[in-house]
């Protein structure tokens, strides 16, 4: 696996064990005494049990490394390279993960959570999110309520201003 020790901020190749039957075999055991509605399909064609084990290797992963390409996550993780960075986006937007994922050198860099500069921007990053999820709530009603009236979006009111916000 391509990452860091400790002392070194240089990604690296190193071994990867392969996964444990062992484990695999008591997270289907696990699998087996949830009752059907736990074991459902998420809209990603996964169960809520996969994800679970999926963030819980990243989690992990990012206490035993400094950084990690996306491309080797992926084959830890069991997926594609493309699922592993946005469960790793998913999870430092809900700050449940902390850290950066540079997309240029598909290199996601992970955060010691003690570092109150590393927490204060992960606050910021997460207050944005939530600011674009209302204006997007706004915008919505907007159109839909225009829309109900009969007339066009106009360009005024909570519409205009949306639109000014996202561009």
């Amino acid at each position: 696996m391509r990452a860091t020790n400790p002392s070194s901020r240089r990604p690296n190749r190193l071994p990867r064990p392969p996964p444990s039957p062992q484990i695999r075999d008591e997270v289907e055991l696990f699998g087996g005494t949830l009752k059907p509605h736990q074991r459902a399909l998420l809209p990603d064609s996964t169960t809520v049990l996969d994800r679970a084990v999926m963030q819980h290797n990243l989690l992990a992963a990012s206490k035993l490394y400094n950084n990690i390409y996306v491309e080797e996550l992926g084959a830890l993780l069991g997926v594609t390279p493309e699922r592993a960075e946005q469960v790793a986006a998913d999870m430092m937007q809900e700050g449940r993960l902390q850290g950066s994922i540079d997309q240029v050198a598909s290199l996601i860099h992970f955060a010691d959570r003690e570092e109150p500069l590393v927490q204060w921007d992960a606050r910021i990053k997460a207050l944005c999110c939530r600011v674009n999820d209302i204006v997007d709530a706004f915008t919505e009603h907007a159109e839909a309520s225009a829309a109900a009236r009969g007339g066009g979006g106009g360009g005024g009111g909570v519409g205009g201003l949306a639109a000014m916000a996202t561009s």
